[in-house]
């Protein structure tokens, strides 16, 4: 047990904390987000990537995480588990495995990094809607860049063409997010609210589309100007603006 003062101040050294993740790895997880943010919140108690195992403070992750002992108790294990932190028996120390160690065999070798603070942990679904569009958002500009086959492009989330678009937003398909990132359009809509509460993303109101001939086009009440190459979204397609989250 840690008593009040000590608590007070391990929250105030955590919250002045900043970790560097990399967008892939909180990307790859998206569907383990309960064992995620223990594994965040370590990383961001221990830097160093080690603590010694029978003073881990699990009623000062309790009370951050706001979650019981037993959660967290039951977390640890599942972190366990999946080898994202190992104990050493002998030495009586426990490790908390880095992300590239646990990407490790993994094809791809350079990442984009993803600055996190406590907040963002707590609100570990406004972070993965945040992540998730951002990088959506940085495929649509390479494509405006490049024209060119890029992998997300060929799981149609986004546009071909847009005029007039506000500056600042990207358009994006919640289907097509859905179908990249390997996850039901209903947990790609929890996330975008639960980042729209936290003010990560802003979003204007949702592109709805029609087929008009052969062509898609903008419904008529809506003033953006848009060209599909006769792809129609049924559920429209989002313009969506991002905020620093840390």
């Amino acid at each position: 047990m840690i008593c009040a003062d000590q608590k007070s101040s391990a929250s105030a050294l955590i919250n002045s904390r900043m970790i560097s993740i990399p967008r892939e790895f909180l990307i790859m997880h998206i569907g383990n987000r309960k064992d995620l943010r223990l594994f965040l919140f370590l990383k961001l108690l221990y830097p160093q990537g080690k603590y010694k195992t029978s003073e881990l403070p699990i009623d000062l992750i309790s009370h951050e995480l706001e979650v019981d002992r037993r959660t967290v108790v039951r977390r640890l294990e599942s972190l366990a588990n999946i080898n994202w932190i190992s104990t050493n028996i002998k030495t009586g120390y426990s490790l908390v495995h880095s992300p590239r160690q646990i990407m490790w065999g993994y094809k791809k070798r350079r990442y984009s990094k993803q600055k996190l603070m406590i907040h963002n942990i707590k609100a570990i679904d406004a972070t993965m809607g945040f992540v998730i569009f951002k990088k959506c958002s940085l495929a649509y500009k390479w494509k405006l860049n490049n024209q060119g086959g890029f992998a997300y492009l060929k799981a149609n989330a986004f546009t071909s063409h847009l005029d007039y678009l506000p500056k600042g937003y990207s358009p994006i398909a919640l289907r097509g997010a859905s179908k990249i990132f390997g996850v039901s359009l209903n947990m790609v809509n929890r996330l975008k609210n639960a980042a729209i509460k936290e003010s990560y993303i802003k979003v204007l109101k949702p592109i709805k589309i029609i087929r008009v001939g052969g062509d898609a086009k903008l419904s008529s009440e809506h003033p953006f100007k848009f060209l599909m190459n006769g792809i129609v979204y049924q559920n429209g397609v989002d313009l969506i603006s991002f905020e620093r989250i840390h």
